[in-house]
């Protein structure tokens, strides 16, 4: 397939994507990529209070079958300094989920991504991360094998609901809008209330890699199959914020509101030790993202912890 005529599309939508779809298919296992970790069992809050105190965030992070914890990132280019960046990360995991007997990284890389080697030595310090080159691999026989599974049993599962998303960012000869009438058959075997979302992050991560024409044949495919004029507007925007999201906008907000809850308990107890149990009483009764903002800006300016205690009460 032609990869010509190439558009940018932010980063942070793959990255959006990706978390979306491991979040809604949490319990999905990765061996189908070539990965051989445990399974993903819940979602965690994926940013991790540095010892700087500045806050680092990954695309998605889990607490897997066996208690250790799955740290999930998808890349378009290839890096050292990549690497280095989620070895720091890991050390801040490790930090915040003390029982965790150890962190397993995952690195989902895009079609144009150079092969890095997976095991970096850093003197003391030697890392390994799981590499998914998702470029190398072969999207038209996967396609196949889920259509065949899919018929010979009656389901999909999680794990080849993953794949199948990701299938336009592996080798394929045939232009996104061909792919999604191809793989239409399998929607039929996907849970009613992640079809629209899944048919949306296939085109979030195909889009960029279409030639003009076959960008606009995508256009008229998407409404041949009724996603609605909105979303054909602006395929990326609509994609993201009104489709995949749609569904997930409350909990979106609640997640942001216990991400800032735990920003204000975290550097009150990084900077001054046990956070009191009134103040963390009142921090986590506030629904107020704003007020919450103003004690995290406390929390890291204040001089003592009883200034902190007269603030906030």
């Amino acid at each position: 397939m032609s990869r010509t005529d190439e558009i940018p599309v932010p980063r942070e939508a793959k990255d959006r994507v990706l978390r979306w779809l491991f979040e809604i298919l949490k319990n999905g296992s990765l061996a189908p990529l070539g990965v051989n970790v445990p399974k993903p069992a819940a979602p965690l809050p994926s940013d991790v209070l540095q010892v700087d105190v500045r806050r680092s965030a990954t695309d998605a992070l889990f607490r897997a079958e066996d208690q250790s914890i799955l740290h999930i990132e998808f890349q378009m280019t290839s890096t050292q300094d990549d690497l280095r960046r989620f070895l720091l990360y890991d050390a801040g995991v490790l930090g915040r989920y003390r029982d965790a007997p150890k962190v397993h990284t995952v690195v989902l890389y895009g079609p144009h991504a150079s092969p890095l080697p997976p095991d970096q030595n850093f003197g003391s310090i030697s890392y390994t991360v799981h590499a998914v080159y998702l470029g190398q691999q072969n999207g038209e026989a996967r396609l196949n094998e889920l259509l065949h599974k899919a018929k010979s049993h009656g389901r999909l599962e999680q794990e080849d609901i993953l794949t199948l998303a990701l299938v336009p960012l592996m080798q394929h000869h045939r232009p996104l809008w061909q792919l999604l009438l191809d793989a239409k058959p399998l929607f039929e075997y996907v849970p009613r209330a992640v079809r629209d979302p899944l048919l949306y992050a296939m085109v979030a991560l195909g889009y960029a890699y279409e030639t003009a024409p076959n960008r606009t044949k995508l256009k008229e495919v998407l409404g041949l199959m009724s996603i609605g004029q909105e979303f054909l507007e602006d395929i990326m925007r609509d994609a993201l914020q009104k489709g995949m999201e749609k569904g997930l906008e409350t909990g979106i907000a609640r997640g942001k509101l216990e991400a800032s809850r735990e920003d204000v308990l975290e550097v009150i107890e990084v900077r001054f030790g046990t956070v009191p149990s009134t103040v963390r009483a009142k921090v986590e009764a506030t629904t107020d993202v704003e007020t919450l903002r103003q004690w995290h800006r406390l929390a890291l300016q204040a001089g003592s912890l009883p200034e902190i205690e007269e603030r906030i009460r």
